[in-house]
């Protein structure tokens, strides 16, 4: 929490309020699958939606250092800083939105949508082929899980935004990859509309009722670390 609270993220707009940062983790998660490693999941909201998703986590073994990872899931570009310096300005959107086909309406009461969310991310799947090694230059598929229960439900959306959920893929229970899901008001009609994002440098691709629908390569090692990109890790010894 103390270095989450070092970061202060907004719109790039002069008048631009921070980001409110969720108080509580939104997940605790270990992945015993690689070593010893132990992080927490914070996001950074405008009017209950989520904006920013960052994973802080400290290694134990095979490594020591620890990381912030962060993954922009805002339509639009912002400006990070931590500890008041200028560190993270993603020059693009960190999603795209897209209209669930062939789904029916959002429902009229909080359950009845949730209960459609969940629904809809029972019929999504996620894979992940880790990064090349030296040792492993041909790693196989990993087929993650998803959590039966999104670790976020929207607060009091305003605007065209109805509801919303966010879901993720996990391996243990590390966020890999993430689901948003979201009502919309577009031309007068409420519609459900997804989002994908991905939360590791590895490659994953993701389908929905069987179609591939997300697909993302390995990020080179600069990328990882470009801080104009709408993903990217800071490490610390």
């Amino acid at each position: 929490r103390r270095e989450a609270d070092a970061y202060t993220i907004r719109f790039d707009d002069t008048d631009a309020p921070p980001m409110r940062r969720y108080p509580e983790p939104v997940l605790r998660w270990s992945n015993p699958e690689v070593g010893s490693i132990h992080g927490s999941v914070f996001l950074w909201t405008i009017n209950g939606r989520p904006e920013v998703v960052g994973s802080l986590y400290q290694w134990f073994h095979p490594w020591t250092h620890r990381s912030h990872e962060f993954q922009s899931l805002a339509l639009r570009p912002f400006v990070a800083e931590r500890d008041g310096a200028r560190v993270w300005m993603p020059q693009r959107a960190g999603v795209t939105v897209q209209a669930l086909p062939g789904v029916p309406e959002p429902g009229a009461a909080d359950g009845a949508r949730l209960r459609q969310m969940r629904e809809f991310a029972r019929q999504f799947s996620a894979v992940e082929t880790p990064r090349p090694t030296a040792t492993d230059p041909n790693p196989k598929e990993l087929q993650l899980r998803l959590l039966s229960q999104p670790i976020y439900r929207y607060e009091k959306p305003v605007g065209d935004l109805i509801d919303g959920a966010l879901f993720v893929f996990v391996q243990g229970t590390d966020p890999e990859v993430f689901l948003l899901i979201e009502a919309r008001t577009v031309d007068r009609r409420p519609q459900w509309q997804y989002a994908l994002a991905r939360m590791n440098s590895a490659s994953f691709s993701a389908t929905y009722k069987g179609r591939e629908i997300f697909k993302v390569p390995v990020l080179p090692w600069p990328l990882v670390h470009d801080v104009r990109e709408p993903y990217t890790t800071f490490r610390f010894q």
